[in-house]
């Protein structure tokens, strides 16, 4: 990857590095876990688990970006089995390979930039400092985070090695600032509270972050309020004003929209929207992208699927394997609202509610499983009731509720892929099989869903939990709260 190159307005040095004498965050364990990215390292791919913890009562001088080689933690089922009989294995020993470096305080979601190849596989053609060839690149992770700073922040991971994008573990000071304009002119570009993020694995790397809170201008004065798109290259990041692309004109059309999460098209990104035309969503044309701020705001498109079926706010959005579908999760009612796309590639998309199905209460994430020659399976996760559902679009309706998951489902990160398969029946052969691990922000763990079938969604099983329970908001004297300092 390319050196990094630093616009100085916007990059701050916004807290210190946790020092010895800090309240350090927890070394062995996950605290307020938000987002999740799962990837695979090696010839023998060994799976490696990437947990933004969000120090969500700061508790500590810092967030933390953790790392879990999967095959070091005892105890782990493989995928296939079944749940034991005495339920789902409590696992709180991550195993020795567990190792993090510092992030702000507040994470939101996570993604990856994974090098590819001209046929789109993993790049397998790294060199390291001898010049000696390595069995994998390094992955590139986002972490948008919106405590001091509203930083956007980057760690190279190889394995369980994890490295801040300037070297080191401490990856907050400095880091990128998407609001270190506001005390410049009139205070804007900014992006306050960043939330979402995606990552295009294709060429250079397409970043798209999301933020929550519009810009006003004088800040403070709720005037002027405006929301942009923050875009960056994975490969040679950069943040100046060009990065911010303005949503100013659907300001004018519906109240600016404030966007949540994005997924990203060959052609297309789809922004999900909180509060304003929820179940729709903000199509943004990726021919834009390089648009220099003399040339006014960027052209987004108003989907208007809310005319179709409106919910107060959207979260999560993903899309379908082939491009001809969206998946959003909509609050209030809470549904997972699909979506048709006519043709992902036209000038203009032309995209349709299909249906719209009821979830549990607080939808918040939304995750697309492949599958070969069948339609997607799509994993939602209800933070207010604490259940993720799973979507068949062969069938068009939620094949399964899984309870007991933990408090606050929130990310979603798959094991799964066209060659993983698991042992069915006896005197069968394998079929494709799957893993979801997701991100229980209220009590600190990770859940593990299994579907040892993947032409059987409806049979996932919840067969672990990894980390130990965050109680110190219940307990101060818990030991999960031992040689924290004072919160």
């Amino acid at each position: 990857m390319k050196p990094l190159v630093i616009f100085a307005l916007l990059v701050v040095a916004t807290a210190c590095a946790p020092s010895t004498n800090a309240r350090l965050p927890p070394s062995d364990a996950f605290y307020f876990p938000s987002g999740i990215v799962y990837q695979e390292f090696g010839p023998a791919k060994e799976g490696h688990l990437y947990v933004a913890s969000a120090n969500y009562d700061k508790r500590f001088d810092s967030g933390s970006l953790s790392v879990v080689r999967l095959s070091s933690v005892s105890g782990l089922p493989p995928i296939g089995p079944g749940v034991s009989p005495s339920g789902p294995v409590q696992l709180q020993n991550l195993g020795s390979d567990f190792s993090q470096v510092f992030i702000q305080s507040f994470a939101g979601e996570m993604a990856a930039y994974i090098p590819q190849d001209a046929s789109g596989n993993p790049r397998h053609d790294c060199v390291d400092s001898g010049g000696g060839a390595l069995p994998d690149c390094p992955i590139r992770l986002f972490i948008p985070t919106r405590a001091e700073g509203d930083l956007l922040e980057m760690v190279d991971a190889l394995g369980t090695s994890v490295t801040c994008l300037q070297g080191g573990n401490n990856c907050v000071d400095p880091s990128f600032s998407l609001t270190a304009l506001e005390r410049v002119g009139g205070g804007k570009p900014r992006a306050p509270e960043p939330i979402g993020v995606a990552v295009s694995s294709a060429g250079s790397g397409d970043v798209f972050v999301t933020h929550l809170k519009a810009a006003d201008s004088p800040p403070k004065s709720n005037q002027l309020l405006e929301t942009y798109v923050v875009h960056l290259s994975a490969t040679d990041p950069v943040i100046d004003e060009k990065s911010f692309l303005s949503l100013r004109n659907q300001c004018a059309l519906v109240g600016c929209p404030i966007t949540s999460s994005v997924a990203l098209g060959s052609r297309y990104a789809y922004f999900s929207s909180r509060y304003i035309t929820a179940s729709g969503t903000v199509v943004f044309s990726l021919d834009q992208r390089n648009l220099a701020p003399s040339d006014g705001s960027a052209t987004v498109y108003d989907s208007f699927l809310e005319t179709a079926f409106q919910t107060l706010e959207s979260r999560g959005i993903a899309i379908g394997t082939n491009e001809r579908r969206l998946y959003v999760a909509g609050r209030s009612p809470e549904s997972l609202v699909v979506v048709n796309i006519a043709d992902p590639m036209a000038a203009l998309p032309v995209l349709t509610v299909a249906r719209a199905l009821t979830l549990p209460d607080g939808p918040n994430q939304v995750k697309v499983i492949p599958r070969q020659q069948r339609g997607d399976l799509v994993v939602v996760t209800s933070s207010t009731a604490g259940v993720v559902s799973i979507y068949d679009d062969d069938v068009g309706r939620i094949v399964t509720q899984i309870t007991g998951v933990g408090s606050q489902p929130f990310g979603i990160a798959v094991q799964s892929g066209p060659n993983q398969t698991c042992q069915g029946a006896v005197g069968s052969p394998p079929v494709p099989c799957a893993r979801i691990f997701v991100s229980d922000f209220g009590d600190g763990r990770i859940a593990v869903i299994d579907i040892s079938d993947l032409t059987h969604p409806e049979r996932a099983q919840l067969v672990a939990h990894l980390g130990r329970a965050q109680t110190c908001l219940l307990q101060e004297s818990d030991a999960s709260c031992v040689n924290t300092g004072t919160p």
